[in-house]
């Protein structure tokens, strides 16, 4: 009966074998003599004449080393144990001038120039020289050293220092903040003045109160600066509660139409400017300008109020009277309709169809010639009515062809005259659209056309297995394989049944391997 067996490699226990009848036992195996063939240490043999001497190792005393021997792991600790300062080659450390062995103190530390610590216990005795050179050597509650100082350095600062200024015109200029004032005044005839008061400085416009020559008083106040309406009137201008208003013009002999200005805007006196002979008449009921037509050829649209040729208004004599000689007389522009006739008479219209293709050109004859729309290679066209119809042979030949999205082969794909078959995909799909489980593999073809080696997954006798056989021809639909692949299981099992519990059965196999985690070794048979 078929099972999963351990297998026994080299520096396996004795104990893992079933030794049942006692073939073997513990006394029979020799044992290895103890010892060691030579030993040296820093260049010194220590086993130099025999290898059945003993290799001692000793702690040095008071040095602080300490050796630790363990009998039942055969191993050595090396530890460091209270190390004397004598065994260290920098026993002390300096600070300033003062040399302090380790583990001991001092109360005086000579030749300390500078320590810089968040923290400071004890007493500190010293004399701190400032930045501008003055040395504090006492300081008040509310008059520190470093106040005064500071206080000191701005006033210097403040003392040599300017305050450069320019204006849009004139030279840039100089304050000396130390001695001098910066003032800001009016320009002389330019109406600005400035108030100064306490630390503000004002800038305002200048009013001027006269009321003759060519200055418009304005009027200042505390909502911002207007200009006196009644000084501007006159010139067809007159003032209204603080408005310039049009004044309408009464005298028609001057040859101004009169002008109505109301409240709500200014409006023209259409009653005056319509003339009794010309194209205009006036409608009195709905005070509107109107235009005066014959009512014969031409009348107004009682839908819209266009302008509109009446009904029988211009006859097919007047239109042929109006065109003259056919071929004298020449129009231009556009028209919409049909036309009657050869168009032989007609000029400008195109009577050529240029046409251009990736390579070559063309005209056709719009009057004579058929524009042919015929398919190259792989391609037929198809006219019927109005339309030509593109299409793709059923049978297509190419020397070079990319294909950007998904190839499906409906048929079957051949690949003749390939070195190399390149393929991108990571996972090749074979017998796809398969409904039932079955064989399928690669075969790579020997001396014989369409016939070769095979390597095929076993999937109709049951084996479920990945197999290899040979003599097989490209067309068949299974194969028996001579030869199957071992598969190699793994997980946390060290007995037949425990692995049992936990591989599926189409992997309990002749030849198929287990490695448990303990790394032992199964194989089923």
């Amino acid at each position: 009966m078929a099972t999963w067996k351990k297998l026994v490699v080299s520096g396996s226990d004795i104990s893992q074998l079933n030794n049942d009848a006692g073939y073997i036992s513990a006394s029979q195996v020799p044992e290895i003599p103890k010892g060691f063939a030579t030993a040296s240490f820093d260049g010194t043999d220590l086993l130099a004449d025999t290898t059945s001497s003993n290799l001692n190792f000793t702690s040095g005393s008071g040095v602080g080393l300490r050796i630790t021997a363990t009998a039942g792991t055969d191993t050595l600790n090396f530890d460091l144990d209270n190390v004397p300062n004598t065994s260290l080659l920098n026993k002390d450390i300096t600070i300033g001038t003062t040399a302090i062995d380790l583990g001991d103190s001092s109360t005086v530390l000579a030749g300390l120039t500078s320590v810089t610590s968040t923290d400071f216990t004890g007493n500190l005795t010293s004399t701190s020289t400032l930045a501008n050179g003055v040395t504090a050597v006492t300081q008040g509650a509310t008059d520190n050293s470093t106040l005064v100082a500071t206080t000191e350095f701005v006033q210097s600062v403040v003392t040599q220092g300017d305050l450069d200024f320019s204006g849009d015109l004139g030279s840039p200029g100089a304050v000396d903040l130390d001695s001098q004032t910066f003032t800001i005044t009016g320009g002389t005839g330019a109406g600005i003045e400035t108030t100064s008061a306490n630390q503000g400085l004002q800038i305002s416009i200048k009013n001027d109160s006269t009321s003759g020559g060519n200055i418009v008083p304005l009027s200042l106040t505390g909502n911002g600066a207007g200009i006196d309406v009644s000084l501007l009137a006159g010139q067809g201008l007159a003032a209204q509660t603080g408005q310039l208003v049009v004044v309408p013009e009464s005298n028609l002999s001057a040859g101004v139409f009169p002008v109505d200005v109301s409240a709500t805007g200014v409006s023209f006196d259409v009653s005056n400017i319509v003339n009794g002979n010309g194209g205009l008449e006036f409608d009195s009921v709905n005070n509107v300008l109107k235009a005066k037509v014959d009512n014969t050829t031409i009348e107004v649209s009682s839908v819209n109020g266009a302008l509109q040729i009446k009904d029988g208004g211009v006859d097919t004599d007047a239109i042929a009277d109006s065109l003259g000689t056919l071929g004298t007389n020449q129009f231009t522009g556009s028209f919409t309709g049909s036309f009657v006739g050869d168009g032989s008479g007609l000029t400008g219209l195109a009577t050529d169809l240029d046409i251009e293709g990736d390579t070559g050109t063309g005209t056709i004859d719009l009057q004579n010639q058929t524009l042919d729309i015929a398919g190259g290679t792989n391609i037929n066209t198809i006219a019927g009515a109005q339309t030509i119809t593109v299409n793709l042979n059923d049978n297509i030949t190419v020397t070079d062809a990319t294909v950007n999205g998904n190839l499906t082969v409906l048929g079957t794909a051949s690949f003749q005259h390939e070195t190399n078959l390149e393929v991108a995909d990571r996972f090749i799909l074979l017998a796809s659209g398969s409904s039932t489980t079955g064989d399928g593999g690669i075969i790579i073809q020997q001396a014989t056309q369409d016939v070769g080696e095979v390597f095929g997954f076993d999937g109709v006798t049951g084996d479920e297995r990945w197999g290899v056989g040979k003599n097989l021809h490209a067309s068949s639909s299974a194969f028996t394989a001579d030869a199957f692949m071992a598969a190699v299981l793994t997980g946390n099992a060290s007995s037949d049944s425990a692995i049992d519990a936990i591989v599926e059965d189409r992997y309990e196999a002749k030849g198929n391997l287990f490695i448990g985690d303990d790394e032992d070794i199964w194989i089923y048979s």
